[in-house]
């Protein structure tokens, strides 16, 4: 099992709205595949929704850094959690 968390911060749209109090956790287990998700903050429901996708699809999380997504949006907070998933 393995936590991935980021923060707000780090996402450019946030930082641009003042809005960066925020954090993403999401458990994946050992291959990757969502078990939890906790995401608190400016838009946390649409990303939250995303999530969800992936977990009943059986889709795993490293899956999202190679999708196509606005930009600057929310939903860069969960293309770093999946390109975090690289990292180690």
């Amino acid at each position: 099992m393995k936590v991935y968390t980021k923060s707000y911060s780090d996402v450019d749209r946030a930082v641009v709205n003042g809005k960066t109090e925020g954090l993403a956790k999401v458990i994946c287990d050992s291959d990757g595949f969502i078990l939890g998700t906790s995401i608190f903050g400016e838009r946390a429901h649409e990303m939250l929704g995303k999530v969800q996708l992936l977990k009943t699809l059986q889709i795993p999380l490293s899956a999202l850094k190679d999708s196509i997504r606005p930009y600057p949006s929310y939903s860069e907070l969960l293309l770093e959690l999946s390109k975090d998933m690289d990292r180690g």
